[in-house]
């Protein structure tokens, strides 16, 4: 992978490999891929992570798929356009809370 001279591209490459975890029982494996970040938040995360468009879900999941060249492009075709930011209360940061309120913008 071809890296710029001015930033390295941060990518892992993991997709689950079936279920794993004590004596071969448990959850699956997962990683997170992360990339450079998305201009509306470059000044507060130095990467984020990669969002891969719904229908390319079973493509990056197939076992069949070995091509990293296939990979990469599938993690680099979903560019939705530039991210929203905008502050969210506190509540956000404990794992305890939940509900799509959490997620609304402060006035």
């Amino acid at each position: 992978m071809a890296h710029s001279a001015s930033r390295r591209r941060r990518v892992l490459l993991g997709r689950s490999m079936g279920p794993l975890g004590p004596r071969g029982r448990g959850g699956g494996v997962c990683a997170v891929i992360v990339q450079d970040p998305d201009e509306a938040i470059a000044d507060v995360l130095n990467r984020m992570p990669t969002i891969l468009a719904p229908e390319l879900y079973a493509d990056w999941l197939n076992p069949a798929e070995h091509d990293p060249a296939r990979l990469l492009e599938l993690l680099h075709a979903n560019r939705w356009g530039p991210l929203a930011r905008y502050q969210v209360g506190t509540a956000v940061s404990h794992t305890r809370n939940e509900g799509p309120e959490l997620v609304e913008p402060l006035a």
